[in-house]
């Protein structure tokens, strides 16, 4: 609702899509931070909500004016609720599609991905760019270079050699058969055979499980190479400042208060000791020091 004497300005629009849900009072709601320019990312997120729908949407970033006040700005999901009946009613199911080998290798990283196509392989983007929408059940783990012996985070697929698209069989399949890494819709004989919703869904939230798992796990093996590499640190300038420390001054304000009288050798250690405490702030610093996930 607008207030009077204000005025809405569209700034930017993007045409993308919408999560919405039952809901007992108002009979249907959208879900929040739930709009995406990708179908197929909406799709598998709808696959864990109860009743959930996937709607086309525009998202507007509007400026709203009014006399006397500063310009403010918000974003505004605009669902279009009259595809909902059409929704219901639509013919779309999942089906299996063989790849050819190296298709699930990822992808060049695009130059600002969204998150959702992080870790993206070829197959994937590829079938997406086609407007072919795609899942491909996937986990993350880390391996670590050679030389540079930094962490790298790769995506594996979980069944190599297939992935899942959804797509209307009106439409026919010589459109994904044409899409550079498909070697061919799995058939059950005559026509491409059809998979369970259900059994896609739970795919779906069983590899979201997985995932959850695997950052949680990687998040604490970050914290506590931190911890450690912090409480090394700390032991190595304490032992390199001179004693008298009072309890309630912190071991960083007593190296800056006696810097300057440390001899030069000593000094130049201890300022490389308070550089690396401010570096392990960087997560990717702290690859060295902890375990792959």
């Amino acid at each position: 609702m607008l207030a009077p004497n204000e005025t809405v300005t569209v700034k930017k629009s993007a045409a993308g899509y919408a999560i919405v849900t039952q809901d007992r009072m108002a009979g249907w709601r959208l879900v929040p931070d739930s709009f995406t320019e990708d179908r197929s990312y909406a799709l598998v997120r709808a696959a864990g909500i109860d009743r959930a729908r996937v709607l086309p949407a525009v998202q507007e970033e509007q400026e709203l004016c009014a006399p006397g006040r500063r310009p403010s700005a918000r974003r505004v999901v605009l669902v279009d609720w009259a595809f909902l009946e059409t929704a219901r009613a639509t013919g779309e199911k999942w089906y299996a599609v063989r790849t050819k080998p190296g298709a699930q290798a990822m992808a060049r990283q695009l130059p600002d991905p969204l998150p959702h196509r992080r870790g993206e392989t070829i197959i994937e983007r590829n079938l997406r760019e086609a407007g072919i929408d795609v899942y491909m059940p996937a986990f993350w783990r880390e391996q670590r270079a050679h030389r540079s012996r930094k962490l790298r985070e790769r995506r594996f697929p979980l069944l190599v050699g297939y992935v899942f698209i959804r797509r209307d069989p009106s439409r026919g399949f010589a459109a994904v058969r044409d899409v550079d890494g498909v070697l061919d819709v799995v058939t059950n004989g005559r026509a491409p055979a059809d998979l369970n919703e259900e059994d896609i869904q739970f795919l779906m939230m069983e590899m979201f499980h997985r995932h959850q798992d695997y950052r949680l796990h990687r998040q604490h093996k970050i914290e506590t190479a931190r911890f450690k590499r912090r409480q090394n640190l700390h032991g190595e300038l304490g032992r390199l400042l001179p004693r008298g420390r009072s309890r309630t001054v912190s071991l960083r304000s007593h190296a800056d208060a006696c810097i300057e009288m440390l001899p030069d050798r000593v000094r130049e250690r201890v300022l490389g000791i308070m550089s690396a405490l401010d570096a392990i702030e960087d997560d990717k610093v702290l690859d060295e020091y902890r375990e792959a996930v």
